[in-house]
């Protein structure tokens, strides 16, 4: 059984004393920006279509803006070097995402711009709002977040709400 961000959460929140450290929990209000647990992100192709990428993922909202740090061979952050800068990113949660059906276009929708984030100090200060979102997951994701933004194998990308 492979190790997922959907299974860390499953097995943390059904864990009595550990199930109130969840962010929102399974309870988050779909489109809460501050307590929703996963973003739901698929960029834009030429043609205005939604991409087939399309991905459950861990995300903080900072100022207003919605950041996801990807692997930086993913199409969200490769779309971006070909002028693909728009995505749509559905806030909620629809269980486990692959079987659901596509149940997360059901979920609040927004378009979004997107770009990469570079800057030092706030990479950190985003770090840090991913370790306060997930406190448990984060004991297991920390260094391959920072270790992989420090080498260039993760990308930190930044979306704003249109």
């Amino acid at each position: 059984m492979a190790l997922s961000r959907r299974r860390i959460l499953a097995v943390l929140s059904s864990v009595p004393i550990l199930g109130w450290l969840q962010p929102g929990g399974t309870k988050a209000l779909a489109g809460d920006l501050e307590s929703s647990p996963f973003a739901y992100v698929s960029p834009f192709k030429h043609n205005k279509q939604l991409s087939r990428c399309q991905a459950e993922v861990w995300y903080v909202s900072y100022q207003g803006h919605i950041h996801v740090c990807s692997d930086s061979k993913s199409w969200r952050v490769r779309a971006l070097s070909q002028g693909l800068d728009r995505a749509r990113i559905w806030l909620g949660d629809v269980g486990e995402w692959l079987e659901s059906n596509a149940a997360y276009k059901g979920l609040p929708a927004f378009d979004a711009k997107a770009e990469i984030v570079s800057d030092g100090e706030v990479l950190d200060k985003l770090l840090d709002r991913f370790g306060d979102k997930y406190p448990l997951e984060w004991l297991l994701w920390r260094a391959a977040f920072r270790d992989g933004i420090a080498d260039g194998s993760r990308t930190m990308l930044r979306y704003t709400l249109q």
